[in-house]
């Protein structure tokens, strides 16, 4: 099994930075090639095959952690993840998955704006007043302006 995908990696990748590796592994992922629970082979595994830097493909498994394509497991290994949806950013996932997940997510949603309050009398209310003023209005220091006038 690490063979066969380290090799179809291989075949795949024609730029050998992380973010060649990160997009080679990344098309896999999402043509099924690789399919979800997949264990993909370690850092130094795949360096070794590719001729690169163990850092280089760290870098690349980085990546595809942060964007939701994998999911590193610490001794057990790396696999692939279930997706969580098209391009749902990684910050909300604590808020749909694991234990005490919500069943729903408002956290992007946008209001209607319909059931929103009519903010018009409170602008209108604002506008008329005078919210700034300038010092030229009136000094801070009456006295310290009569006296630099003075000299």
């Amino acid at each position: 099994m690490k063979a066969r995908f380290t090799s179809t990696v291989s075949a795949e990748i024609t730029d050998r930075s992380a973010r060649g590796i990160a997009a080679a592994v990344g098309r896999l992922i999402s043509s099924g090639e690789l399919p979800v629970g997949t264990r993909l082979p370690t850092v130094r595994d795949l360096s070794k095959e590719l001729g690169v830097s163990p850092t280089t493909v760290s870098e690349a498994w980085q990546s595809l952690a942060a964007v939701g394509a994998i999911d590193a497991r610490g001794r057990q290994g790396t696999f692939v993840r279930q997706p969580t949806g098209p391009a749902t950013p990684r910050r909300y996932r604590r808020v749909t998955e694991g234990p005490g997940r919500f069943a729903l997510d408002l956290s992007t949603g946008t209001p209607d704006p319909a059931l929103l309050p009519d903010l018009r009398p409170v602008i209108a209310r604002v506008s008329r007043q005078s919210l700034t003023s300038s010092y030229l209005d009136q000094p801070v220091l009456p006295e310290l302006a009569a006296r630099v006038r003075a000299d």
